[in-house]
């Protein structure tokens, strides 16, 4: 009985991941089911570009030390996301109970698709919700901070179940499609 598949990526174009490609849907067709998948990626990766884990279909994402740069939607819509993990000793990047930050904690980069709360209130102090960082979130509601400055294309987009969201009065950015298909609210 499997529980879970660690799964780790091969360094491509010297240190430098250009696009992962990712399916894992051949393993049910052996009767491999009830596992969790954790992505990791290798230590000496220094990039994920745009989109690059876009839609992959693991449980949880480890980031190594050696990740400098995160590019746009590079980790979004992942249906079963619960968790980003930052290894100790990355300059660039943080995880706080499986949410991506920047390291200051100003940016929050990526949440989690799966939330195991109806509610998720975004901490006190970031100040910018990066592009797509709750693309098909199953969250219900999100409560944003009044230190929230601006708001990324598509932060909120494909989230279905999403009824209730505050735009604090220091919000000076909302970007291109950040609530749309957001068909609850």
């Amino acid at each position: 009985n499997i529980q879970a598949i660690s799964i780790t990526m091969r360094t491509i174009t010297g240190g430098k991941m250009i696009k992962a490609i990712f399916n894992i849907d051949d393993l049910a067709e052996f009767g491999v089911t009830g596992y969790e998948v954790i992505l990791n990626i290798p230590e000496g990766i220094e990039r994920i570009e745009k989109n690059a884990l876009l839609c992959c279909e693991a449980d949880r994402i480890r980031i190594p030390a050696s990740v400098t740069y995160i590019g746009d939607g590079a980790l979004s819509a992942c249906p079963n996301l619960e968790g980003i993990d930052v290894a100790e000793g990355n300059v660039a990047y943080c995880s706080r109970d499986g949410v991506l930050y920047t390291k200051d904690e100003k940016t929050l980069v990526q949440y989690p698709t799966v939330v195991s709360v109806d509610t998720v209130a975004v901490p006190r102090g970031t100040e910018h919700i990066g592009y797509g960082a709750f693309l098909e979130s199953t969250a219900r509601e999100i409560i944003l901070p009044d230190s929230l400055i601006s708001i990324g294309g598509y932060a909120f987009a494909g989230t279905k179940l999403l009824s209730k969201i505050n735009l604090p009065t220091s919000l000076l950015r909302l970007c291109e499609g950040a609530v749309s298909f957001a068909s609850a609210i």
